[in-house]
């Protein structure tokens, strides 16, 4: 185009292909200039800028894998309350062992999609990762979410593993016993200790948060039978009773409990013997005051005005009653 605007009458015009020389440069400089300019903006950036991008960049991914893990935990728990419905149908007869493996198959087939998409090998090493990761780094955030997040994975892993155990026990009774389930169990105990030691200002926290996981997260259970979560034998026993025995389980009084029992019958004992005192010392008060209610003697009327002693004539001693206490005198306005 140049050319053809520098042709005049079949002659070059050197100074036209001069100026569209120049005219085209401008054109490129004005297109490409903002990409220039951000790559040598880019270029003359020092180190530790390009780490704080790379740092900000991770966060975002951190927090996508953070959320990830959280949903798996929910997951898990509504994942539990179908596990158990399942199981009871199974405990009455009106379900089979392969609807309840292919409900499990199905639910770990689902989170393990999601864990490939998230790049998470392991949730539970996950979770150990960014816990770690803020309690070494210089940062002023809380710990708070890292801690109740690793505690809920590991009550999740739990659960998982029981519910295996199960439908390995119910299948074939005769091949497990109380102290595989106790092994399984003891495993986790170990792990929260771990978290106890390392986080040791949340000991209290730790221990609260356990134990509620430990109750809401024990598939096969019945509501009465959850303060022997943490039992491997009340356990093992409950589990061979309704899906083996096909009876209700018994749930076995812990010390922790009768302690418990013993503790609300004294209370109960000493607030019963504090009202009973109360009363009687209510009762002997209204006793030392006397009645309250006034002697009415017939056809006897103080007037408003001008009594005296002389009145007192009108009520007759007999009248009175030696253990009667004094009467109250009304004024009438007659």
């Amino acid at each position: 185009m140049v050319v053809l605007l520098t042709r005049s009458h079949g002659r070059v015009d050197r100074g036209g292909l001069v100026l569209g020389g120049f005219l085209l440069l401008c054109i490129v400089f004005v297109v490409f200039l903002p990409s220039i300019f951000e790559e040598m903006r880019r270029s003359g950036e020092s180190p530790s800028r390009l780490g704080e991008r790379r740092n900000g960049d991770g966060g975002s991914v951190a927090d996508e894998v953070l959320l990830a893990m959280e949903k798996f935990n929910e997951m898990d728990a509504h994942f539990k309350e179908h596990f158990d419905r399942i199981l009871f149908d199974l405990s009455s007869n009106r379900s089979s062992l392969d609807v309840l493996v292919l409900s499990f198959v199905h639910h770990e087939k689902k989170q393990k999609e999601i864990m490939l998409r998230h790049h998470i090998t392991s949730r539970t090493e996950t979770a150990k990762h960014h816990l770690f990761e803020k309690l070494t780094s210089n940062k002023t955030s809380s710990d708070r979410r890292l801690v109740h997040l690793l505690l809920k994975t590991l009550s999740s892993d739990r659960a998982r593993d029981l519910e295996e155990f199960l439908i390995d026990f119910i299948d074939s009774p005769t091949s497990h016993s109380s102290a595989d389930l106790e092994e399984k169990m003891e495993f986790y105990e170990e792990e929260v200790l771990k978290i106890r030691n390392l986080v040791a200002e949340r000991t209290k926290e730790i221990d609260r948060l356990w134990s509620t996981q430990k109750k809401e997260l024990t598939p096969g259970l019945t509501p009465k039978c959850q303060l022997d979560a943490d039992n491997a034998g009340v356990l093992f026993g409950c589990y061979r009773d309704r899906f083996v025995r096909h009876r209700e389980c018994d749930c076995e009084y812990t010390p922790e409990r009768d302690q418990r029992l013993v503790l609300c019958v004294a209370v109960g004992c000493i607030a019963f013997g504090l009202a009973l005192l109360q009363l009687s010392r209510r009762c002997d008060q209204g006793h030392r005051r006397g009645s309250k209610i006034p002697l009415v003697y017939p056809d006897f009327m103080l007037p408003k005005e001008g009594f005296g002693p002389k009145h007192l004539y009108h009520i007759p001693p007999s009248a009175i009653p030696i253990l009667r206490p004094p009467p109250s005198i009304v004024v009438s306005s007659c």
